[in-house]
């Protein structure tokens, strides 16, 4: 009856191991690790697929079209933290 039941596989030092990876490293660090994780995958899959992706032409055109963007959302920011925006649903 004192007998618990151990998946397969599992042992019991393996089990400190993942208890002890769980302690080290929050759920918050490891959905921002694997969405770095992806984001390094995407551009070494587009660098490995298009010609001279990794120049500096490449580059400036990425951040113009980032810095464009950056100013419309940096702008709607500062409305919306001055609270001169209501976002509830009766306001449309």
């Amino acid at each position: 009856m004192g007998h618990r039941y151990q998946p397969p596989g599992l042992t019991t030092h393996h089990r400190i191991n993942l208890n002890l990876i769980k302690k080290l490293i929050r759920p918050e660090q490891l959905r921002e690790f694997s969405l770095f994780l992806l984001i390094v995958l995407i551009v070494l899959f587009f660098g490995s697929q298009i010609a001279n992706y990794f120049n500096w032409r490449t580059f400036t055109r990425i951040s113009t079209g980032v810095s464009i963007i950056a100013v419309v959302a940096v702008g709607q920011t500062l409305v919306a933290l001055t609270r001169n925006i209501d976002l509830s649903v009766g306001s449309i």
